[in-house]
């Protein structure tokens, strides 16, 4: 099994294999470590950061390398300016569709030309600079006051702007910097201050850099262990950076519910076959 610093780097340089192993076989093989030692390396790291044993420990350790190695990747450039950063988190926070309902972040990606894997890079990049000194009760050394500082007041304005809320023109100090929460509630109609709209885009940012990980995880591995010929037919042969995340967790939903009542319906036919067939070995055991 490659260190896991290695398996870092090439898991950065894989970003947009979308899971084709053949092409991640490739990139390995390109730098020094054989197909059949990734895929061994890759199914054992996988194993390790999965095992509820291991209490998340390797994850933790496997992330700062993975987002030093993305940075390497990129040269050193930022994923994409604090500026779209915001407002891109500002919509899939607070932007609505006619009925009311909050717009499918999915939605928001796309009008800005974000795939999902890109947005999580940029989470994963602008959430510790900007969002406090702890995120989720963990200290947080990279946080630079300054940018956040600067985020809090763009993304007032950036509230604003979706919500349609006209200021006084007088300039307001910003707070000082707060430690990332739970999202604020907002039933009480009144506009979110800098340290209330911040707090809340980044808790949100950070759950949703989680659940956008976990659900990538699982397309990659339906179209990893399914027959293709299944995996087409649920999937209609897109390839998961393709796929609206609700769409195909409404897909996979589906499909196991179908699965469940084929057991279940399966079951119940074996059951009466069962039962007749020891109704007529009574009756001949009788006669």
């Amino acid at each position: 099994m490659i260190p896991i610093e290695q398996y870092a780097e090439l898991c950065a340089l894989m970003a947009d294999t979308d899971g084709d192993e053949a092409k991640e076989c490739a990139i390995a093989q390109a730098h020094g470590v054989s197909g059949a030692d990734w895929m061994a390396s890759k199914a054992a790291w996988t194993a390790k950061m999965s095992d509820p044993g291991d209490m998340g420990r390797t994850a933790l350790a496997f992330m700062p390398l993975y987002q030093a190695a993305q940075a390497r990747a990129r040269g050193g450039k930022e994923p994409c300016t604090l500026e779209v950063y915001t407002r891109i988190h500002a919509e899939m926070m607070l932007r609505k569709d006619p009925l009311g309902n909050k717009i499918d972040h999915n939605l928001v990606l796309a009008e800005h030309g974000f795939t999902h894997q890109a947005w999580l890079e940029c989470e994963g990049y602008w959430t510790p600079i900007v969002g406090g000194d702890t995120i989720l009760g963990q200290p947080n050394p990279k946080y630079d006051p300054g940018l956040g500082q600067t985020f809090r007041v763009q993304m007032q304005a950036e509230s604003d702007r979706i919500l349609g809320i006209v200021r006084d023109a007088q300039p307001v100090a910003p707070p000082s910097p707060q430690p990332v929460a739970a999202p604020v509630a907002a039933s009480s109609g009144a506009p979110p201050t800098p340290a209330q709209a911040a707090k809340s885009s980044l808790a949100e940012g950070a759950k949703g850099v989680a659940q956008g990980m976990l659900m990538s995880r699982l397309l990659t591995f339906a179209r990893q262990k399914l027959p293709r010929p299944l995996y087409n037919l649920i999937f209609r042969g897109k390839s998961v950076g393709e796929l609206a995340e609700e769409e195909a967790r409404k897909r996979l939903r589906n499909v196991l519910w179908g699965c469940g009542f084929s057991l279940v319906f399966a079951a119940l036919v074996v059951g009466v076959l069962l039962l007749v067939v020891a109704i007529i070995a009574g009756a001949l055991l009788v006669g």
